[in-house]
């Protein structure tokens, strides 16, 4: 039986870090090679849940015999109100006032792996740096994805990219037409 954790269970009051822990329900392999991964949990006690979906195009990258990279694009997807109630509970935690409404339907995002394959979820953890923007602003934070743990993570890279990550996957900012592909 899965196992649904409160997603503010990995805050650390201590350092001010507002990280989110979330439950892996399904990782599956879209028509198109992309993968999806169904992040679920509870804030509050209330369900939250959002589909992470990686892109099927990564670029691979060494730096030197120790590192090797992958730049690609990974999106976060809205399915419905359980979003809409995890970006309500994201607000609350980041604690910026902006009280969003509703999730955006989908946000692209940059990313580059820090640890782990994208194509090779089942090779063990996937450690990505998660790059939005546009010319108003701009925001970074860290996904982790851990199968055999059946874990994702959404670990801040700094309080000040908070509101900047509310306001990405708010609706009211530019939705991805529809008919994008990547």
């Amino acid at each position: 039986m899965l196992r649904v954790p409160e997603i503010a269970s990995a805050v650390q009051k201590r350092f001010d870090r507002r990280d989110l822990v979330f439950a892996i329900r399904v990782i599956d392999r879209l028509g198109d090679k992309r993968q999806r991964i169904r992040a679920v949990g509870k804030a509050e006690g209330r369900p939250v849940e959002f589909d992470v979906v990686l892109g099927p195009d990564w670029k691979k990258a060494k730096l030197g015999d120790l590192l090797t990279l992958h730049g690609g694009f990974v999106e976060i997807h809205s399915v419905g109100a359980r979003s809409d109630e995890f970006l309500k509970a994201l607000d609350s935690v980041y604690r910026t006032g902006l009280r969003p409404t509703s999730m955006a339907r989908r946000v692209e995002f940059e990313a580059i792996s820090l640890q782990g394959d994208p194509l090779r979820l089942s090779s063990g953890p996937l450690n990505l740096k998660l790059f939005f923007g546009c010319e108003e602003e701009h925001a970074q934070l860290y996904l982790d994805i851990e199968g055999a743990r059946t874990r994702v993570y959404l670990r801040e890279k700094h309080a000040a990219y908070r509101a900047p990550i509310v306001r990405a996957l708010s609706v009211a900012r530019r939705e991805i037409p529809s008919d994008s592909n990547r």
